[in-house]
């Protein structure tokens, strides 16, 4: 029987195996952050839906113009903030992307 030690058996890590693990440390910390966003995008989706529905129960009451005026302007507000949550999750994305390519052109070699 032969005693030679095989590859990795000493438990050291070479290189590549570093190298992976912090890939895929990136990668899980991004994919981590993504879901955090999809989960406070969902919220401010359905926050946006309750105050358009809002705004048409105060048009159909008759309500006071100010009183829809102030409405829609909480409305702009809602729709910005949810458009910059839409922007982070495209961000996001990318960043998730270029991690992916980062970690594949490194498996490869290059």
């Amino acid at each position: 029987m032969d005693n030679q030690p095989q590859p990795g058996a000493s438990g050291e890590r070479g290189p590549r195996e570093i190298g992976n693990d912090r890939f895929n440390e990136e990668l899980a910390r991004v994919r981590l952050e993504l879901e955090k966003i999809y989960i406070q995008k969902a919220k401010e989706v359905e926050e946006v839906k309750e105050m358009n529905e809002r705004i048409d129960r105060l048009k159909h009451d008759r309500r006071s113009k100010k009183t829809i005026e102030k409405a829609k302007e909480e409305l702009r507000k809602m729709v910005d903030t949810m458009e910059r949550t839409i922007l982070m999750v495209e961000q996001t994305r990318q960043e998730e992307e270029d991690i992916v390519v980062q970690r594949w052109r490194f498996q490869q070699g290059r």
